[in-house]
Parts: C-alpha cells; sequence; structure tokens
C-alpha cells in the first residue's frame, strides 16, 4: 500500500533559508521513516526578494528547493523564509509511521502552526 502525506508547516526562518539544514533534513527524514535514498538530496536555491510579499499576483519570494530520491518514491520540501513558510511532500511505496513523521517536522523546524495533510486514499487503486 503506497503513503503520501503534505505537511505545510510554519517555522524558524534561519532553518528554512539553510541550504545544509535542509539537506540534513532530508537525509535525515529518510532515515527516520526507514527509507533507503538512491543518491544525496538536491537543493536548489532561489533569491530572496522580499518585494514578491506585497504583490497581488503570486511572484516567487524565493526560498529553498530540496528533493531526495528513495527506492520506493521520494521526499520534496519547498521553503519561503520569508513568509517562514514550508510545504513538504512524501510520497512512498511503503508504509511509513505518519505521526512520528510529523513530530520529526515539527521539532526540526521548530513549527508553530502544522497542517497535516493524508493523500493515501487518493492514490490508492
Amino acid at each position: 500500500m503506497t503513503k503520501h502525506i503534505k505537511i505545510l508547516g510554519k517555522g524558524n526562518s534561519s532553518i528554512l533559508i539553510d541550504k545544509d539544514a535542509i539537506a540534513n533534513f532530508l537525509k535525515d527524514i529518510i532515515l527516520k521513516v526507514k527509507m533507503t535514498p538512491l543518491g544525496e538530496p538536491v537543493i536548489y536555491d532561489v533569491p530572496l526578494n522580499s518585494d514578491s510579499l506585497n504583490n497581488d499576483s503570486f511572484m516567487d519570494e524565493g526560498g529553498l528547493t530540496g528533493v531526495i530520491l528513495l527506492t520506493t518514491s521520494h521526499c520534496a520540501i519547498h521553503t519561503w523564509p520569508l513568509k517562514k513558510e514550508f510545504h513538504l511532500d512524501i510520497y512512498s511505496c511503503k508504509e511509513f509511521n505518519k505521526e512520528v513523521t510529523v513530530k520529526f517536522v515539527s521539532d526540526f523546524f521548530q513549527c508553530y502552526q502544522i497542517k497535516v495533510s493524508d493523500l493515501t486514499t487518493t492514490v490508492d487503486w
């Protein structure tokens, strides 16, 4: 059975802008949920642009995008440090413990707001 969760959170902006912290997070969460990475995380840095925060239409205000591929699928994160926000997507053909995952994420990013969506039933046959 597949498992797919999406976590939206607000937390510590200094962690959300730190490329090394995000790379370590991706490695650590995969170990925490007992999955096997296919390689190292890939992190992309989008330059911060605080002018876009006051714009009515969507403009990317910058942050980090990271992904790590797994033998069972993937884990991806997008951060917006100026908003103190992140979106995390974990999809796997292997079961993993949602509660352990959410606690790890919340603690790592020092979340003061978090929302979890379990999309598992939307991806089952």
